[in-house]
């Protein structure tokens, strides 16, 4: 499975394999989008649907911070 240890800060995110680049952090669109938006490859059979179970993300600190899970990411 790939994974990828990433970090939000303010309206951006930087990739800790390329901790000298940030992208700007676009609020209105999932992770995924974002990824996608930067070539970021990520692998989502289902395009984010939240379906396949593919997309797993951990989070680490920040809950506080966080929209609470729909029922389909559970």
């Amino acid at each position: 499975m790939q994974s990828f240890h990433f970090t939000i800060f303010n309206n951006e995110f930087s990739l800790a394999d390329t901790s000298a680049q940030t992208y700007r952090l676009n609020r209105g669109q999932t992770l995924l989008k974002n990824f996608q938006q930067y070539n970021i490859t990520t692998r989502a059979k289902c395009g984010g649907k939240a379906i396949c179970g593919r997309c797993r993300i951990k989070i680490l600190s920040g809950h506080e911070y966080c929209n609470k899970a729909i029922p389909e990411e559970n």
